[in-house]
């Protein structure tokens, strides 16, 4: 499983309560493993080197705006409530309607963890769409 690193598979737009995240892919596994890696890029996140930690994820959706959009929120419930910065991500199995994934990562206090909260990702404006080669999305992020 490889580490969380700098891609092109996404891209951040900043505004002042919110972030507007593009997420492009090939396929439903990667798009989903960009939208945590955009996530994890928008908590601008400081060195975490507590207790590694492991977090399965189980997402089952109407559609693929609503899996992206509980994706995301569980990234963040796991950041902000359980106070573990996410650093490898496996996806187990992924579609456009569902993702099993666990999550590998590091339990922050003070001295680690973000440097900005994201508190939700939402709906506004979100439309998934798939080409013939790619899949896109603009998720807005409120912070």
């Amino acid at each position: 499983m490889p580490p969380i690193a700098r891609s092109f598979g996404y891209r951040v737009l900043s505004h002042t309560a919110e972030v507007i995240v593009e997420i492009r892919a090939e396929n439903w596994a990667e798009f989903y493993r960009q939208a945590a890696c955009a996530l994890l890029t928008v908590h601008s996140p400081r060195p975490a080197n507590g207790t590694l930690r492991k977090f399965r994820v189980c997402i089952d959706a109407e559609g693929p705006e609503e899996a992206l959009v509980s994706w995301l929120n569980e990234i963040i419930y796991i950041v902000s409530a359980r106070r573990c910065l996410p650093r490898k991500i496996r996806i187990v199995s992924a579609g456009s309607n569902f993702i099993e994934a666990v999550l590998f990562g590091a339990a922050f206090g003070r001295e680690g963890g973000i440097m900005k909260e994201v508190k939700a990702a939402t709906y506004g404006d979100l439309k998934v769409r798939r080409s013939a080669h790619r899949i896109m999305a603009r998720v807005i992020l409120d912070v």
